[in-house]
């Protein structure tokens, strides 16, 4: 070790080799040398999961470490759950699976599906409105920053929320109180704040773990539609855009004909992006 040059000195990336027990060491040292992304490559069941939880904020030099996990909450080694906080999502409970235990003995945490009930009590009784307005993809509209969320603004307990928990309510301050008090944080990436910020608002400076990265970051996301929603956006524009309407015409009466399936494919496994392009017209500019 000692031998991993500073990354100004360097263009493009560079490989290293090393032992297994030289992992946090060699993580450690290129961090301190401006090394800020680091893809370990090592062959499973190294003990990569093992030395992650052993990691901690100060000896990277950042306020928070944050292991980003698809199993954060069920973690599989027993220093990731020992060490690492897990953070607060907003949830109406979850279903115990005890026939499933994380390495400290405690039974696993569901999501509970259609017609179960809950077995825990749950922190935001708001949760199935988020989802709504998740699966309708209302991305430019703020409703996840809970301070400005119009659906924690319509909330009757959103004071109690920022202060305290109980059964309903809680998620803010549950989520606060993690991130101000907690160095050490597991969560998966899509409920993960893009900053964290302290009590006087100043930014934190975070360090991530990526366990499995290539299955957490996904490049590509799925927005479902169905006609009712057309016919909706339809409704809006014709109300409210007109001449917007009228342009967008053309296309439009290929969308629904592609909705009502007038128009069917040729393939059993529906229309690609190409076969569906070439069916519209040009949009205008």
């Amino acid at each position: 070790m000692g031998n991993i040059p500073f990354r100004s000195e360097i263009t493009g990336d560079i490989s290293i080799s090393c032992q297994p027990e030289e992992h946090i060491t060699a993580w450690v040292e290129a961090v301190s040398k401006g090394w800020t992304q680091i893809l370990d490559n090592s062959h499973p069941g190294l003990g990569k999961s093992y030395n992650a939880g052993q990691l901690t904020a100060a000896l990277f030099g950042v306020d928070k470490l944050i292991y980003q996990d698809a199993n954060h909450r069920n973690p599989s080694t027993l220093p990731i759950e020992t060490n690492f906080i897990d953070l607060p999502v907003r949830h109406n409970g979850f279903k115990l699976d005890p026939t499933r235990k994380t390495p400290l003995g405690e039974d696993f945490k569901l999501w509970t599906k259609a017609g179960e009930t809950a077995d825990t009590i749950g922190n935001c009784h708001r949760t199935y409105l988020f989802n709504a307005f998740r699966n309708k993809n209302f991305s430019s509209l703020d409703f996840e920053e809970s301070g400005i969320s119009p659906i924690c603004g319509g909330c009757s307990l959103k004071n109690q929320c920022r202060f305290a928990s109980g059964d309903g309510f809680g998620f803010r301050f549950q989520k606060r109180s993690a991130i101000q008090n907690y160095s050490e944080l597991r969560a998966h990436p899509d409920s993960t704040p893009v900053t964290l910020t302290n009590a006087a608002d100043q930014t934190f400076t975070v360090g991530r773990l990526w366990e499995e990265a290539g299955t957490l970051i996904k490049p590509v996301r799925s927005v479902d539609v169905n006609r009712g929603d057309f016919e909706t956006t339809v409704g809006k524009l014709l109300l409210l855009e007109p001449n917007l309407l009228s342009q967008l015409q053309p296309a439009l009466l290929v969308l629904h004909q592609l909705f009502s399936q007038q128009l069917k494919p040729n393939d059993r496994y529906g229309f690609d992006d190409a076969g569906i392009r070439a069916l519209l017209p040009p949009f205008p500019t």
